[in-house]
């Protein structure tokens, strides 16, 4: 092996004429199977949207932060981005070249070109391989640096561009031998050895020591500006995103809510889930006292999301048009249940049905709230007393009447709107809110 490595091993991306990757209305559908026999014989009970109509683009050496709680979508649009899930619709362009519905045989040769660095360095390591063996495989099944002598050089190039120096050190050790800082920088090697223009980073930091994240980034970034590298950066790291990213983009339930430069993002937040994400971020100060406001609820199922707006049952700024439904009312009558006497939550809660059987949507505007024992004058007064105790309530913006219909109480909506990812004006940023659009009923 030789005693320095030929930096030239690893090419420096070529520039791009136009956007290096184009993502237009991307979709990624899941089928849900019920049980044994639907997956076997291809049965579904209905889909999750993953992604859900993104639009994105990235110019050759930028850093796009893509940010979300769990299950957001954000690592499915990054493994639909390098065909590791295959869309079920829309456009990816790379170069120009539409990759969706690309046969495997050709997309195979742009795979090094389009990388990934996994979140968990443990698992992307094969435990019976040595580094240098794992890195050697890839430049050897994408037909690079043909000889041994020559791709060990190269393996040895890859190595110590990436910190572990000298590479005669760590070549030959096998995944066991190293740190989990160590093990994400080797495979941070193999992904570079290849000549990538683009590195998709799942996470790449969240499963490291708090005292190598900032160097593992502090890598990226070197690795970005020598080899001319474009990264797709995915976390849920909010710190990590201002210190790395260039434009961060916020996902909610496989939708972009939010997007645009970096220092607008989190200085000038316009999206309320933006805002909620900043406001969970820990003070590193235990003397002060920050009032989180966190958003009520959890992330629904994004097998039935809620419509309008996905993020309306937690937004505190919701209104109107922001496609409120029945499960809303349900919500609202729960968020009532904990605050009251036990007895009167025995009292109320047997007034109204459980589960399926709670309401009934007869069309975008009119919904029957069912009763299970009692009146549905008793059923009615529920409600109107909740709204009288709570109008501040952003439900209630979006009922136009309730009034007694049969053994029901019908509710009359405001016609739900959708929102759609469009620029604010002057700043940058792009934002899917009817706060800042006018909102157009579907």
């Amino acid at each position: 092996m030789p005693t320095k490595p030929d930096a030239t091993l690893l090419p420096k991306a070529a520039p791009a004429d136009g956007p290096l990757i184009e993502i237009d209305d991307l979709h990624v559908q899941f089928a849900l199977r019920t049980n044994a026999v639907a997956r076997l014989l291809g049965g579904s009970s209905g889909t999750v949207n993953a992604v859900d109509g993104i639009n994105l683009q990235l110019a050759q050496g930028e850093v796009l932060g893509l940010v979300g709680e769990s299950g957001s979508g954000k690592s499915t649009l990054g493994r639909a981005l390098l065909g590791l899930v295959r869309p079920t619709g829309g456009s990816i362009r790379y170069r120009g070249q539409e990759l969706v519905g690309l046969p495997e045989s050709q997309f195979r040769p742009l795979r090094r070109k389009l990388q990934m660095v996994f979140q968990d360095p443990h698992a992307s390591l094969n435990p019976s391989m040595t580094v240098g063996r794992a890195i050697s495989d890839a430049l050897r099944i994408h037909g690079l640096h043909p000889g041994t002598d020559q791709r060990r050089q190269a393996v040895a190039t890859a190595l110590e561009r990436v910190g572990l120096a000298p590479a005669g050190r760590f070549i030959d050790k096998y995944p066991a031998e190293l740190s989990g800082g160590q093990k994400q920088r080797a495979v941070i090697a193999r992904a570079i050895a290849l000549g990538p223009e683009l590195l998709v980073a799942d996470e790449p930091i969240s499963m490291l020591d708090m005292s190598v994240r900032a160097k593992i980034l502090g890598l990226l970034e070197e690795l970005r500006h020598d080899l001319g590298l474009t990264y797709l950066y995915i976390t849920h790291d909010l710190a990590s995103a201002r210190f790395f990213c260039d434009r961060v983009a916020i996902m909610y339930l496989g939708k972009i809510v939010e997007i645009g430069p970096v220092a607008e993002i989190f200085d000038n937040p316009r999206h309320p889930y933006t805002q909620a994400l900043l406001r969970a971020v820990p003070d590193p100060d235990p003397s002060r006292s920050v009032p989180r406001e966190l958003p009520r609820g959890e992330i629904p199922d994004a097998a039935d999301a809620p419509g309008g707006c996905p993020f309306h049952p937690r937004c505190p700024e919701a209104f109107a048009p922001c496609g409120w439904e029945p499960r809303d009312v349900r919500m609202v009558l729960e968020q009532r249940w904990t605050s009251v006497p036990p007895d009167q939550y025995a009292a109320e809660s047997r007034l109204v049905a459980d589960g399926p059987k709670f309401a009934t949507r007869v069309s975008p505007t009119s919904a029957l709230i069912h009763g299970a024992s009692g009146s549905p004058n008793e059923l009615l007064q529920l409600l109107e007393d909740e709204r009288a105790a709570r109008p501040e309530e952003p439900l209630w913006t979006g009922v136009t009447g309730m009034q007694v219909s049969g053994r029901a109480v019908r509710l009359e909506l405001v016609p739900p709107a959708v929102p759609h990812l469009q620029p604010v004006e002057g700043s940058g940023v792009s934002v899917s809110c009817h706060l800042f659009h006018e909102p157009h009923p579907e």
